[in-house]
């Protein structure tokens, strides 16, 4: 069997792409390192004070208003 007409891989006649070529397309430019990605520094600077958000009523006061005439009788 010989296919001539048909290159398949492996043989000499099938365009091989080189394979010492960083990423196609940008030929010559160094990959970039796959480590630490360039994220922001995790910590207390970007994250905003979360304690007027996790406590609305500072103090810990339950809705003061009704509890007043309520827990007056007279």
């Amino acid at each position: 069997m010989q296919l001539d007409s048909i290159p398949t891989p492996g043989t000499p006649d099938y365009p091989t792409p080189p394979s010492p070529t960083p990423h196609p397309g940008q030929p010559g430019e160094p990959l970039p390192e796959p480590g630490p990605p360039p994220l922001p520094e995790p910590g207390p600077a970007t994250v905003p004070d979360p304690s007027p958000l996790s406590d609305p009523h500072p103090g810990g006061d339950p809705k003061p208003g009704p509890a007043g005439p309520r827990s007056d009788p007279a």
